[in-house]
């Protein structure tokens, strides 16, 4: 099934203002981003945000003092996350499809690559991680996310529809992936499995997602502290790779 990823993003609106730390959707990457040696130290970095969507992401490291580039499919997602750059005075990001963003790739390095669910909608997956390889710096990073195949869900058949609708081409396995990014000429400094069936069922099942909304200050940090104990308990659904460009 082939996404219009414009029509995905139809309804993106401009972000008026930046989320925070406790961000119930943004937790893990933020809390991951967080443990790497040159954010813990406060470093300015140049990061590429690779598939950015809106670019939540992207204006949140750039309002940290990072310089950022965000790309992605959508030119609807692009012209938003713009939008929203300048609405909130950004002047250290900015958003590029794709297409657009080739010969700025060409002539940009990185120190830290995202790539948050993204790469199980990639055909050539391979190749995308090559590319990574190439844009980065001596020692530079990248952080992936990707849907498991061992998440609880997914084994009872009740992600199939979920994952046909969004455009996973496929999910990953543990070692599956860590052969891909090794193969890809990064080393894998660490793989963690992370968001519990609670978060699954409401990011990716049917009337479940409104409560989303309600996931916010203490209420959002209650039920992330209680999500690491429902992962050991039942399994996660999300796998979490942080890997350095070998050389």
């Amino acid at each position: 099934m082939k996404i219009d990823y414009n029509e995905f993003h139809r309804k993106t609106k401009i972000q008026y203002k930046i989320i925070d730390r406790s961000n119930y959707t943004y937790f893990n990457v933020i809390r991951s981003i967080e443990k790497i040696p040159d954010i813990a130290h406060k470093s300015k970095l140049k990061i590429l945000d690779y598939g950015c969507g809106a670019g939540t992401m992207s204006l949140y490291l750039a309002s940290l003092g990072h310089s950022v580039i965000g790309v992605d499919i959508s030119t609807k997602a692009i012209e938003s996350a713009t939008n929203s750059g300048r609405h909130l005075h950004l002047k250290n990001v900015q958003f590029h499809t794709i297409d657009k963003s080739k010969d700025i790739l060409k002539s940009e390095t990185f120190d830290l690559v995202l790539c948050v669910e993204v790469l199980e909608h990639i055909r050539d997956d391979k190749s995308v991680l090559e590319m990574f390889n190439k844009v980065l710096k001596k020692h530079g990073k990248i952080l992936i996310t990707v849907p498991a195949d061992s998440a609880p869900l997914y084994k009872i058949g009740l992600l199939n529809s979920f994952d046909k609708e969004v455009g996973h081409l496929r999910r990953y396995s543990y070692d599956g992936l860590k052969s891909l990014i090794e193969n890809s000429n990064f080393k894998v400094i660490d793989i963690s499995v992370k968001e519990s069936v609670f978060r699954n069922v409401l990011f990716c099942l049917p009337y479940f997602g409104f409560l989303i909304k309600f996931m916010k200050g203490i209420i959002s940090l209650f039920f992330m502290y209680t999500d690491k104990y429902l992962v050991k308990a039942f399994g996660g659904s999300n796998l979490y790779v942080l890997a350095q460009k070998n050389g």
